[in-house]
């Protein structure tokens, strides 16, 4: 395949169209998007309630009439905290499976809506799943991040230990992987078989000078640089350079939403630096304004740690092996 001059503007067959107009039509995009997104945010408020309600009631046992009044709202008057713990545990494990499959859902039709219908000819079986498995690894990574930068202001000391980190961070790495598996999985079949209706999408992205360079980045940020560093077992025990390769991989993935983006809506011969600036960064700076603000004031009315689970504390049957002590003298 030689060099593309041009991006396919237009329609490789008639059947690639006969279902875009209804499908794509404004009222039956905009509500299946509200749809989605408000199943998602309704279950997720119910869990997070259903998850602080025995938190609530045993730091209210503990605070007595220095307990915020709005923590009523959620306890509803409960003052045993045992039968809430068990209450909340059987709710949660429900409640659990049917997120998982809402947020698996709604991820992928958010890829295939929002994103893949801006190259509307172009279509790949593996994008849904490759975008909503990378926005988890986002999320991980974006813990992690937050997690080394707010240790001391919550007072996660005990909580946020190496060992939590070595964990976070193996999960990083099998998430890395399997990001890397979604893409190659993703460009082979369309690479060998060679039809100008899928190939095109492709060489835009990774031949065109003005957008090849950020196609190489991507593959730097979000596969070679998380892999090696993370293969480091000391790297994910220590604070800060934790904190930077979380904030490496948060970075590779906007650089990767905008290499899906970008030359799907600018087509000039030159790399869109201020629209990149404006629009992309200026979006990021309102999204993670509008984070702080929220998760700021949910850590400052909440517990920030969870007092009441018991998977918090070891098991009994937990083992710990260390190593033999050299008693050579």
């Amino acid at each position: 395949m030689g060099q593309p001059t041009m991006v396919a503007l237009e329609p490789h067959s008639l059947e690639a169209i006969s279902s875009k107009p209804w499908w794509l039509s404004k009222s039956f995009f905009i509500g299946r998007q509200v749809f989605g997104f408000g199943l998602l945010i309704t279950l997720s408020l119910k869990y997070a309630h259903v998850s602080l309600r025995s938190d609530l009631v045993l730091a209210s046992a503990r605070l007595g009439d220095r307990a915020p009044a709005w923590w009523a709202r959620i306890t509803r008057g409960a003052t045993d905290a045992s039968a809430a713990q068990r209450e909340s545990m059987a709710t949660q494990s429900k409640m659990f499976p049917f997120i998982v499959i809402c947020y698996a859902f709604v991820f992928s039709l958010l890829a295939f809506d929002l994103l893949m219908s801006l190259a509307p000819w172009w279509f790949s079986n593996m994008f849904g799943a490759w975008i909503f498995m990378s926005s988890l690894w986002l999320g991980m990574a974006s813990i992690g991040f937050v997690s080394m930068l707010s240790r001391d202001w919550l007072s996660l000391g005990d909580f946020v230990t190496p060992k939590v980190t070595h964990d976070l961070g193996m999960l990083l790495l099998a998430a890395c992987m399997f990001w890397a598996y979604t893409t190659f999985a993703q460009i082979l079949p369309i690479w060998y078989t060679d039809m100008p209706e899928e190939t095109d999408y492709l060489l835009v992205r990774m031949y065109l000078p003005q957008w090849s360079w950020m196609s190489q980045l991507v593959a730097v940020m979000c596969f070679l640089a998380p892999f090696t560093i993370l293969l480091s077992r000391g790297i994910k025990k220590m604070r800060w350079p934790f904190a930077a390769i979380c904030l490496l991989i948060m970075t590779g993935i906007f650089m990767e939403r905008s290499l899906v983006v970008m030359p799907s809506v600018f087509f000039g011969d030159e790399f869109p630096v201020m629209d990149f600036l404006v629009v992309n960064v200026g979006i990021l700076i309102g999204f993670l304004g509008m984070m702080v603000q929220v998760v700021g004031r949910s850590l400052a009315a909440i517990p920030a740690v969870v007092i009441s689970d018991p998977y918090l504390s070891e098991h009994p049957w937990d083992a710990h092996v260390h190593a033999a002590e050299d008693t050579a003298k």
